[in-house]
């Protein structure tokens, strides 16, 4: 994106958990208070940009408002919520003023505005030269490394 997008929210306010359309690699960088992140290694099957409820049966929302779910920074959580963000595949991270963030946008994602103040950041999405590298299995990866040393041999 050849300008950034200027974000700025209430202290307690809170983007729904979404995909975003377009797939960048997005920096975040916090201007002004403190932004709470929530990024899912894994992208959420069947969406195509928009909300989602990945703790959900159904996991893509169809993109009604009552199916945006936010997770507030200053309510208690919903358990389902609670145990999303405890997965292993889901990074927290909390960014203060001069903090860079980045994360896929593909990738199911929030962001909340905290902690009793305003948060003021910038976003730039940027596209990928190429496309990431599917990950390797361990067993693949194993297989690899001694196909390359008989073939030093």
């Amino acid at each position: 994106e050849r300008v950034p997008m200027l974000f700025a929210g209430d202290g307690g306010s809170a983007s729904h958990v979404h995909v975003d359309r377009r797939p960048l690699l997005q920096f975040c960088h916090v201007l002004h208070g403190t932004k709470l992140f929530g990024v899912s290694a894994q992208a959420a099957a069947g969406s195509e940009g928009g909300p989602v409820v990945p703790w959900s049966d159904a996991g893509a929302a169809g993109g009604g408002a009552e199916e945006e779910v936010a997770l507030p920074v200053d309510a208690p959580l919903p358990e389902g919520a609670a145990r999303w963000l405890l997965r292993p595949e889901v990074s927290v991270a909390a960014a203060r003023p001069g903090d860079l963030l980045l994360f896929q946008g593909r990738a199911a994602h929030f962001g909340a505005n905290g902690l009793g103040s305003v948060c003021v950041a910038l976003f730039h999405g940027a596209q990928l030269v190429r496309p990431p590298l599917p990950p390797r299995e361990p067993e693949a990866e194993v297989e690899a490394e001694a196909e390359a040393e008989a073939e030093a041999e």
